[in-house]
């Protein structure tokens, strides 16, 4: 009984959760599967098991959403016991938001920082404009690189050259 929830995903990285039935309190109706109602595409329920003496079954399920797949949907299961009668049906909500854009500051402070997460990205560009030409822009990273990460700040001016 009660809702099963809500589970927040991202287009591209997997989501992964277990799900349990347990046999009723008197323990006179032991679930033998786990079954689905329209699974999302390409998702799947593996690894089916009963631990011995726990009157549980557990399945996983996994799902990697694509970008066709933002959004929410409600994945339904059910358990069945050896009779075939069926459980009570729970969902659980799936959640997919749309993948956020790249950050952008249109007018940046002397001295502002710019933080965010690159979670498939492998490249920034920043581009910056001005009708000042004695602006000057500096880049530095505030904070330690991870994982083979590099940082280069290859400094391009464009327009009109001076005469000296």
């Amino acid at each position: 009984g009660g809702g099963g929830g809500a589970l927040v995903g991202a287009v591209g990285h997997e989501m992964f959760f277990t799900v349990t039935a347990a046999s009723n309190s008197s323990g006179t109706r032991h679930p033998v599967a786990i079954r689905a109602f329209e699974l999302p595409q390409g998702a799947t329920l593996s690894n089916v098991r009963e631990p011995p003496g726990m009157n549980t079954r557990s399945v996983d399920v996994r799902w990697m959403p694509g970008e066709n797949e933002i959004g929410a949907r409600a994945l339904c299961l059910h358990a069945v016991d050896e009779t075939g009668l069926s459980s009570s049906q729970e969902c659980v909500l799936l959640i997919v938001p749309p993948v956020a854009p790249p950050p952008r500051i249109t007018t940046p402070l002397p001295g502002a920082v710019l933080s965010f997460y690159m979670r498939q990205s492998h490249a920034v560009v920043v581009r910056a404009e001005s009708p000042n030409p004695y602006e000057a822009m500096e880049l530095t990273v505030s904070t330690l690189l991870e994982h083979g990460q590099t940082f280069a700040a290859d400094m391009l001016e464009e327009g009109r050259g001076r005469e000296g």
